[in-house]
């Protein structure tokens, strides 16, 4: 039998290499990956702040309609925002952490104050329109 000299495969250095590169590759989008967490969880609380704000005008739509209906919900320059109140208009609010201030609305029904929400280090105002 004869043998050959040359057997097929790879040197050290040619793993090694591979394994370098493959390293500098993890590391740039463990990086990139970081910033889309972040983005996401400001994403999150903007959501809830603009589904809020949104919410709050279609109660301001019914209160203008019929003050008297079961489904307006009274919000007053002196009702907090971290009052059942306003959260209850939200249908979910994500863990969010409401400011203790008031509505502060100074014109009256129609008028709009400021909410802030806060979640995991990222914060969001919403617009809450007073009823009255």
């Amino acid at each position: 039998m004869k043998r050959t000299t040359s057997e097929g495969g790879f040197t050290l250095i040619e793993l090694i290499m591979v394994i370098v590169i493959l390293g500098i590759l993890a590391v740039a989008v463990m990086g990139k990956y970081q910033n889309l967490q972040e983005e996401a969880k400001e994403a999150v609380i903007k959501g809830i702040a603009a589904e809020l704000t949104s919410a709050s005008k279609a109660n301001f739509a019914k209160c203008t309609v019929n003050a008297t209906s079961a489904d307006c919900v009274q919000i007053t320059s002196t009702t907090s925002c971290n009052s059942t109140a306003v959260k209850g208009l939200l249908t979910e609010d994500g863990g969010a952490s409401f400011s203790n201030n008031n509505v502060g609305c100074t014109g009256g029904a129609g008028s709009s104050g400021n909410c802030t929400l806060t979640k995991d280090g990222h914060s969001a105002k919403a617009r809450v329109f007073c009823t009255n």
